[in-house]
């Protein structure tokens, strides 16, 4: 797969995400493009990535953990993300991780239909 950081202020997890994406290879590789840290040009709204493939594109939401944490990580529909009931995902007041993920594939939606 043929990976591009589009933004040189990439984080720490979205330089990870491109290395691994990079690194994917063999016979079960998917092929493709993937733009990491996309911005759309219609709102500057911010994605992790957009991974174009022969028969998809794929909006890859990129957010870190706000610590490390061994255990079982538990993603409610309505709540936060949690290891052991401790949150590892900070997000807005009244918002989850599946919520925010949502809203940036309603934007990338948006921007393709232009």
């Amino acid at each position: 797969m043929l990976v591009r950081v589009t933004n040189d202020a990439a984080g720490q997890t979205e330089r990870l995400l491109a290395e691994r994406l990079s690194a994917w290879t063999g016979p079960g590789a998917p092929r493709g493009v993937a733009c990491v840290g996309a911005a759309l040009p219609a709102d500057g709204a911010r994605v992790g990535a957009l991974v174009w493939t022969p028969a998809h594109c794929v909006v890859i939401d990129v957010v870190p953990l706000s610590d490390h944490r061994d255990g079982d990580l538990a993603i409610p529909r309505h709540g936060p993300w949690s290891v052991d009931g401790r949150p590892v995902i900070s997000t807005a007041a009244g918002r989850t991780p599946l919520d925010q993920a949502e809203s940036r594939l309603r934007a990338v939606q948006a921007w393709l239909g232009d």
